[in-house]
């Protein structure tokens, strides 16, 4: 059976996580550490430059009221959509949260939570920052980004708020404000609720970090390099004036009213830090110009670093209307060998979206140390023609939206090899915090989902494209903490009103599934079920070392649809405090689903790998280096002969005609147990 840290449920791995990493902090330490044990095996966004510090019973002090986790679940509460589903308010003048600091910061990240305006555009409030009972500053909140409306039975919410049935998703935004001075470690810091208002201030969480110095431009080794000083609506012009040179942008917001395009291979944009440098697309959403905004590219070996996007916008579509989409913080292929790294993107349609929408192959793109946070749709998609993609160290937030997906959307090109690993999903609001929709030989590692209202990670056929290819594809080593929707109805539980599993395999839709790894999975207080395989084609899947926590949610653990069919294999199944693991010849017989008990021992390599001296793959086994003449022979567990062979001149040896198993194949006077798709 697995080891695994989590003896019972979430909360009972605070002491663990504390003991095994968190060590050196005073014993007092207020920051929250229930991803320490995530941290310790690197899974997520580890290295991570900030601490949080919740505002939720036993974790802070001051005068508020607690909005505790309900009993029954209830997306119409606020708290619902916040981490661990707990938060507090302030309700009255004088209510205040206060925290210790662990570590110095000059940086702040407050997650917080306003009500909506009658129009939909928000209301405003302020905050006050005491450190050690002196003021520091005054902190502005606005509502104008969140709360996103819609009906029942509606694909996509606008921002319209009603009072006739229309609910809400979204209810929290954030604020990032560099500070004018240092909290320091020890030190006591409060949010103080000073105006007379006559509605509540909810927060969820306080992050601090120290914000590194900022760039400047004596810092830019590169001696093409440039400065930008003219007017922000001059940028595009400067930048296609200044094409493969590195373009500095000293710090201050920057004001742009058009969508920002970079024509020319080599470009660099670098601004002094995401806390100094931002570009904020002022052009509305709610005009003809509505697409104007984000950064668009085609060229090869750009960088773009060091730099917030923001933006005016407040919704996903113009009119609500999905071919009249608002604009990406990122868009375009981005060419070959193409970096964004430490940037900060809020409030466009998605984070970013890379395809090959001008017939330009989008290759290499490495995406790393960014956040991607209250977006209105996807965090970050690598589609149509993605291939060799990465996006690594990244922080998604509040997305309305896949966080991170693959969709392979063009039919006649797949996505291919495209990867993310080492981020955390937190707050992801409809569909998914991790997606694969087709494509060839893509990766998901290391990765932590935590709070997802629908599923929190999804591999499925819901889109049309090219579909699924030879090559695996895989989810491995994953952390799924509170995910998935309940099955009520779309105010109270999952966003289109079904039930929705923390991790979700279906084969049902455009396509079949085939060749997919999930393994090495731990699925932590799911609202529903752990893992479920839901219907339809699937050749080939792998689903190995599961670990599924219920919290007593008496649901089923790992379950399957009956009208699945196909194949695969499976090890190391464990569902606890809930329903168990299902039954899957009873549930589903048309799927033949492989118990292998020892599978921690078999050769996976496929048959195409290259330069292998052995590669079983989907219905045949290869063996390579042998003697020319050497017999080879396959024999089922029990000792039959299920298939010959013997090494051609060039000293390889292929065995055909194999059903789906375990074998033995023995030749050249060894034997070694093989597995066969």
């Amino acid at each position: 059976m697995k080891q695994i840290n989590y003896p019972i449920t979430m909360k009972r791995i605070l002491p663990i996580a504390v003991l095994a990493v968190a060590a050196a902090l005073p014993a007092a330490a207020q920051h929250d550490t229930s991803y320490a044990a995530e941290d310790a095996r690197q899974r997520g966004y580890y290295d991570r430059p900030y601490l949080r510090y919740e505002a939720e019973e036993g974790a802070c002090d001051g005068q508020l009221k607690f909005l505790n986790k309900p009993g029954r679940y209830r997306c119409s509460l606020i708290q619902t959509e916040a981490s661990n589903s707990r938060a507090a308010s302030l309700v009255k003048t004088g209510d205040y949260v206060e925290w210790t600091a662990d570590a110095d910061a000059n940086a702040m990240t407050l997650r917080f939570s306003l009500p909506d305006g009658n129009e939909g555009k928000g209301l405003k409030a302020t905050l006050a920052l005491y450190v050690d009972d002196t003021k520091m500053c005054d902190i502005n909140l606005e509502s104008y980004w969140a709360w996103q409306w819609m009906y029942s039975g509606w694909i996509y919410p606008d921002n319209t708020p009603a009072t006739d049935g229309k609910f809400a998703r979204m209810y929290f935004d954030e604020v990032n404000v560099l500070l004018p001075g240092v909290i320091h470690r020890d030190s006591h810091f409060r949010l103080v609720r000073e105006a007379n208002i006559d509605f509540d201030i909810t927060i969820d969480f306080v992050e601090l970090e120290m914000a590194p110095e900022p760039v400047r431009f004596e810092d830019i080794a590169d001696a093409n390099k440039v400065k930008f000083t003219g007017r922000a609506s001059d940028i595009n012009r400067f930048v296609q004036r200044n094409g493969g040179k590195t373009i500095y942008f000293e710090p201050g917001v920057y004001d742009i009213p058009d969508r920002m395009y970079i024509p020319h291979d080599g470009t660099k944009i670098v601004g002094a830090g995401m806390w100094y440098t931002t570009f904020n697309f002022t052009q509305s959403s709610d005009t003809p110009a509505y697409w104007k905004r984000g950064i668009y590219s085609n060229a090869s070996n750009l960088v773009v670093e060091g730099i917030s996007l923001t933006t005016v916008n407040n919704k996903r579509y113009y009119q609500n209307n999905d071919s009249q989409q608002v604009g990406k913080g990122f868009m375009g292929s981005f060419g070959r060998n193409s970096v964004i790294r430490g940037c900060r993107v809020d409030h466009f349609e998605c984070g970013g979206w890379i395809a090959d929408y001008d017939g330009v192959t989008p290759d290499g793109l490495q995406v790393s140390y960014c956040r991607f946070r209250n977006n209105y749709a996807d965090g970050f998609n690598l589609s149509s023609g993605s291939t060799n993609c990465a996006v690594t160290h990244c922080s998604f937030r509040n997305n309305g939206d896949d966080d991170q997906a693959t969709w392979s959307s063009n039919i006649n090109v797949a996505c291919n090899g495209n990867m993310f690993a080492y981020n955390t999903a937190e707050n992801n609001w409809r569909a998914s915090s991790l997606g694969f929709f087709g494509g060839n030989g893509h990766k998901a590692h290391h990765i932590v989902i935590a709070d997802a209202m629908d599923c929190g990670a999804r591999v499925n056929c819901d889109f049309p494209g090219s579909g699924f290819g030879d090559t695996e594809c895989s989810f491995t080593d994953i952390t799924l903490l509170r995910s998935g929707g309940v099955d009520r109805s779309a105010e109270i539980g999952g966003f289109w009103g079904g039930a929705c599993p923390a991790v979700q395999i279906k084969g049902q839709g455009a396509y079949g599934l085939r060749n997919i790894r999930v393994e090495n999975i731990d699925v932590i207080a799911p609202k529903w079920q752990g893992v479920a395989i839901q219907g339809g084609s699937i050749e080939g899947l792998e689903l190995h070392n599961i670990y599924v926590d219920g919290d007593g949610n008496d649901q089923l653990g790992i379950s399957i649809l009956r009208n699945t069919t196909g194949y695969g294999h499976y090890s190391s199944l464990v569902a606890e405090n809930c329903k168990g693991v299902v039954n899957f010849s009873r549930v589903a017989p048309n799927f033949n689903f492989v118990e292998d008990a020892s599978f921690s021992g078999v050769d996976r390599i496929k048959m195409d790998a290259a330069n292998t001296t052995m590669y079983p793959g989907k219905g045949a086994v290869g063996v390579g280096g042998l003697a020319p003449g050497t017999a080879v022979t396959v024999f089922t567990l029990t000792g039959m002969v299920a298939g010959n062979g013997a090494a051609d001149e060039n000293g390889n040896a292929v065995v055909e005609n194999l059903a789906p198993g375990m074998y033995i194949l023995a030749g050249a006077g060894t034997s070694r147990k093989i597995l066969i798709y």
